[in-house]
């Protein structure tokens, strides 16, 4: 489950379904993202239409991954990019536990069946 400002998504990375939608997403986002960025961003600031802009694609990520209108609902500020890089980091590291307690059963399983 991924929670942001009080909404709850179903986020199981182990599900295929859900697997395939983030990595369909993701890789459209970050292409996006560094497209973006080296198109209007050559020196590595962003202008306000920068932010609108990139703050656009990463609620068209959380979309795709949770339906339509997730972002609409995740987000309190239309315009604000640290809340949305905020989401997307605790969305990563909340994929990367999931990835972790599922090598932890499997390992488990292991020593049990290893001890028989």
């Amino acid at each position: 489950m991924f929670e942001w400002n009080k909404e709850k998504f179903d986020f199981n990375f182990l599900n295929a379904d859900t697997m395939k939608r983030f990595d369909a997403a993701q890789k459209t986002m970050w292409n996006e993202l560094s497209g973006y960025e080296k198109d209007h961003a050559l020196d590595g600031n962003l202008t306000a239409d920068g932010v609108i802009a990139e703050c656009g694609i990463i609620d068209t990520f959380f979309d795709d991954l949770f339906g339509e209108d997730a972002a609409g609902k995740m987000f309190t500020q239309e315009h604000d990019l640290g809340e949305r890089v905020k989401a997307v980091k605790k969305l990563y590291r909340l994929r990367e536990e999931q990835l972790k307690g599922h090598a932890r059963a499997v390992n488990d399983i292991t020593r049990l069946v290893q001890r028989k």
